[in-house]
């Protein structure tokens, strides 16, 4: 094969393509779902902006993109700025009379994710006044069944 005949235009396309797509992938792996990891918890301290319920699985690998339960998650303003915690589902929270309100003043300890602003912390433990609410273990294995 000569390389006047290789340089084609379809040959040059298909390589450009596949390059694109290489480099798709690597940065939807980049940006991949953020999960538990007991090297980066942190506690923080802050008000609540607002309080969110909608499906989501973040926290543990091999969960699919979509959760089956509803998870609440809060918009907590902290001295470090606003972080994203994700707290676990609605259910759970409720069933522990553990549920936090636009106000509210919580202490949160989790894994923080810093991949994307604002940023995420999946709560391993929430303090609201006087009540704690263990929501997972000391590995990151959630205290509720699914």
């Amino acid at each position: 094969m000569t390389f006047e005949r290789f340089v084609r235009p379809s040959n040059v396309f298909l390589c450009f393509f596949g390059v694109v797509l290489f480099a798709i992938a690597v940065t939807a792996r980049q940006r991949a779902t953020p999960v538990y990891d007991p090297a980066t918890v942190v506690t923080v301290s802050g008000t609540v902006e607002t309080v969110e319920q909608h499906q989501c699985s973040l926290g543990w690998e091999g969960y699919p993109a979509r959760a089956s339960w509803l998870g609440t998650h809060v918009m907590l303003r902290t001295d470090y700025g606003v972080l994203d915690a994700h707290l676990g589902p609605s259910l759970f929270l409720k069933q522990h009379d553990l549920i936090p309100l636009k106000g509210d003043e919580l202490e949160v300890t989790g894994s923080k994710f810093a991949g994307d602003l604002p940023v995420i912390l999946i709560a391993k433990e929430l303090k609201k006044g006087r009540r704690l609410l263990e929501l997972r273990d000391r590995t990151g294995q959630p205290l509720w069944q699914d």
